[in-house]
Order: C-alpha cells, then sequence, then structure tokens
C-alpha cells in the first residue's frame, strides 16, 4: 500500500533538516587572536588584522578541518622578536583564503594533519623558514603567493597536491617538491636565489610553468619518471632545465637566454625524452645530452653560444629529425664519433664528424 500524501510530505521535510545538519557552519565575523583555533565545522571570517604574534614553536593560528577561515582581506603578522609560526591546517579538508601571512618563523603557512586541506588567494612573505610547507597528501593550492622567504617558496613533501595559478618570487628555491604524484600547473618561479624548480620526487606533473630569471637552474630535475609540457625556463644563472634523474620526459618546452645550458641530459641518468623542445640563445651549449638511452625528436636549437646539439658520452642515445643553426660552435658534434648515438633526419650546416646524419 502506497503510504499517504501526509507521510511523504514529512518524508522529504526530514531529509531537507538531516541535509542542512550535514552543510557547513554559516561563516562567523569575527576577531580571532594571537594562539586562537578554528575549531573543525566552524567557519570564520576576521574583522581585523591579527598582529605582534609571538612564541617560538607556536602557531600563530590553528585550523582544524573542516574548519574554514576567511581572512577577510586582512594579515597574520608576527612579531619581529620571538616570532611564533605561522598558520597551520590539520586534520582534514581545513580552509584558508583571501589574505596574507608575514614575518613568522618556522614556516608562513603548513598544510599538516590527514591533508585534503584547500588554499585559495593566500600571500605569504618574510617567514625565516619555508613560505608554504606541505606535509599532508592530497591539498590543492590556487593562487597562492610565496615571497621573501629565507627558505623554499613552497616545499611540497606531500603527496598527491595539486598547484595551479601560484608564484614563489625571492626564496631560496620556488618550487622544491620532494614527494610524488603531485601536479603543478600554471606557475611562475622568479628571482630566487637557487632553482626555478627543483624535483626530487617522482611521477610528478608540469604543465605550462615558467621559471625566469631563477639564481642556478629554472628546473632541476633528480627525481624520476616525472613529466614536463609548455614549461618555459628564461635567463636562469645555469641551465634551463637539468635532468639526473632516470625516465622523464619533457614536451614542448622552451629553454631561452640561460647562462649555461638550454637543456642538460646528464651522465649517469638513462632512459630520458625531449620531444618537440626549443633551445634559443643559451650561454652554452643549446641541448646537452651525456646519459644513455636518450630520445631526442623534433627539437630545435637556435644561437647557442656553444654547439646547438651535442652528444658526449652515454649510450643508446638517438636523436631525430632536429633542427640547429647558428650556433657559436659546431650545430651539431658527436664526441664519440656516433659510438653512443643514432642521428636521424636532421638539418644543420656545422659539425663534427660526417658520422652525423
Amino acid at each position: 500500500m502506497r503510504p499517504p500524501t501526509e507521510a511523504i510530505r514529512t518524508l522529504v521535510a526530514l531529509s531537507f533538516v538531516a541535509a542542512a545538519s550535514l552543510a557547513a557552519a554559516p561563516s562567523v565575523h569575527a576577531q580571532l587572536n594571537c594562539g586562537d583555533t578554528v575549531a573543525a565545522g566552524d567557519s570564520v571570517t576576521l574583522t581585523a588584522d591579527v598582529t605582534d604574534c609571538s612564541g617560538d614553536g607556536l602557531p600563530a593560528l590553528t585550523v582544524v578541518g573542516p574548519g574554514r577561515l576567511d581572512l577577510g582581506g586582512r594579515q597574520i603578522r608576527c612579531t619581529a622578536m620571538d616570532p611564533a609560526d605561522g598558520v597551520r591546517l590539520v586534520g582534514s579538508k581545513a580552509r584558508i583564503e583571501n589574505g596574507s601571512i608575514r614575518g613568522c618563523d618556522t614556516y608562513g603557512l603548513e598544510l599538516a594533519g590527514e591533508g585534503g586541506h584547500t588554499v585559495r588567494g593566500v600571500h605569504v612573505r618574510s617567514t625565516s623558514g619555508d613560505g608554504v610547507v606541505v606535509a599532508s597528501a592530497s591539498n590543492k593550492i590556487d593562487a597562492t603567493t610565496s615571497t621573501n622567504n629565507t627558505g623554499s617558496g613552497f616545499a611540497v613533501a606531500g603527496e598527491g597536491t595539486k598547484i595551479t595559478d601560484s608564484v614563489a618570487t625571492n626564496n631560496s628555491d620556488g618550487f622544491s617538491i620532494t614527494s610524488d604524484g603531485n601536479r603543478v600547473q600554471e606557475c611562475g618561479s622568479t628571482n630566487n636565489d637557487q632553482d626555478g624548480f627543483s624535483v626530487a620526487g617522482s611521477e610528478n606533473r608540469f604543465k605550462e610553468n615558467v621559471a625566469t630569471t631563477n639564481g642556478s637552474d629554472g628546473f632541476e630535475v633528480a627525481g624520476s619518471d616525472n613529466r614536463f609540457k609548455d614549461d618555459t625556463a628564461a635567463r636562469s644563472t645555469a641551465k634551463g632545465f637539468s635532468v639526473t634523474g632516470n625516465d622523464n620526459r619533457i614536451d614542448d618546452a622552451k629553454a631561452t637566454h640561460n647562462a649555461t645550458r638550454g637543456f642538460e641530459i646528464a651522465a649517469a641518468s638513462t632512459g630520458n625524452r625531449l620531444g618537440d623542445v626549443a633551445a634559443t640563445s643559451n650561454g652554452s651549449i643549446g641541448i646537452s645530452i651525456e646519459g644513455d638511452d636518450v630520445r631526442v625528436k623534433d627539437c630545435r636549437s637556435i644561437k647557442s653560444a656553444g654547439d646547438g646539439i651535442r652528444v658526449s658520452g652515454g649510450t643508446g642515445n638517438r636523436i631525430d629529425g632536429c633542427l640547429s643553426l647558428e650556433s657559436g660552435g659546431n650545430d651539431v658534434e658527436d664526441t664519440d664519433a656516433c659510438a653512443g648515438a643514432d642521428w636521424r633526419r636532421n638539418v644543420f650546416n656545422t659539425s663534427n664528424d660526417a658520422c652525423i646524419d
């Protein structure tokens, strides 16, 4: 027998009540003080800056997930003497957005606990350690900047984090990725003292990122099985892309006006791939291959101060369908008389050996 209409209405009403009870708490405009905690399930929007936070090893504020802190365009600021650490996210699925954190001690913003946190529109600066520290897994960071920190702008040790549309400027390394399975897309790393992007982890994905005027390499890749697509390294003090790990793939990338080499695949590495990359106006070799089992396809090297494309050492390498012109040295050079490399369908003017096709 079908339930009566009134019973159906009651069931529907109860279902709406249950759904409402599971929804996030409404945002409360309130003022927090140094050392306060946003509890799990609470949602707080600041009404004023939180200033003069002090205390060695103490967080300026803590957000317990799934709590939410909207900085409301305000600032969290630590004292110059005995500064506190920055804001710490713990538990799971905490959220912080829309404001700045400055002058804190060990970190500006730490994503700890179980992870799954969200950071959006937060500006971290002048931290005595790393700006943004990712210590947990599966986080999302968007439209966030990390500037003038003593350590890395973004120090990512937790796995599976996605970072988009974010910028690191005037830090040690811009982005330091030591964990696996992260995604970094449409980010910029500029004027850092060391590498723009330092990648020691594996199976990370990078797309449409730009590293400019960094004090060492634009992209330093020591990990394995990483993928890069449409990334750019320009005006690095050292190399554009430096690869010392294994089985990495770089596609559609550009290295331009770097002080030394545009792309370097280092000795003792194996299985790396370069596809449709372009090296332009670099201060030494455009594309340097020293590792084993390297595949370079459809590349371009123009106006290198040294050799355009050089293979030196290594075995099982192949350079196929590349263009190299206007080089200060040879357009193409093989230091082992093609004993370790197969050259096919390449276009160039000058070479050091007739074995090069």
